[in-house]
């Protein structure tokens, strides 16, 4: 059964290698849809990485099904969270941690590639053909 998005998944990291925030990206019909997860620093040592997975996805998916964006992210509920927002102001000009329609950043297109790469490799050694 073929899967009805593409998805593709990252992570931005704190300068003590941390995952600050899960980045999810979703794709049909060319149009992008971004899920973002910012992680409180309580939860650094316990969240797993399935779980901002997961919340990046739902976001995601929420973006595609309401067909706008949503979830702001109000810089005063995110009390102690003051890396994790400064990477996100610096980086996404849509203040919303759920996204429709979203223009892709340079570093988002490149792991889209890496991922693609890493998918047409795994496909070729299933098959057994020679890479």
């Amino acid at each position: 059964m073929e899967k009805i998005f593409k998805r593709y998944y990252y992570k931005l990291y704190d300068n003590k290698t941390r995952p600050v925030i899960n980045v999810c990206l979703i794709e049909k019909d060319d149009i992008w849809c971004r899920g973002i997860a910012i992680c409180h620093p309580t939860d650094y040592k316990t969240l797993k990485n399935r779980e901002g997975r997961h919340i990046a996805l739902n976001r995601a998916l929420s973006a595609w099904i309401m067909k706008e964006n949503s979830y702001p992210a109000v810089l005063h509920l995110a009390q102690g969270r003051d890396t994790s927002m400064r990477i996100f102001d610096l980086l996404f000009q849509e203040k919303f941690k759920s996204g429709f329609n979203v223009t892709l950043m340079d570093y988002e297109l490149l792991q889209i590639n890496k991922q693609d790469a890493k998918r047409i490799t795994k496909l070729k050694r299933r098959a057994n053909v020679s890479i």
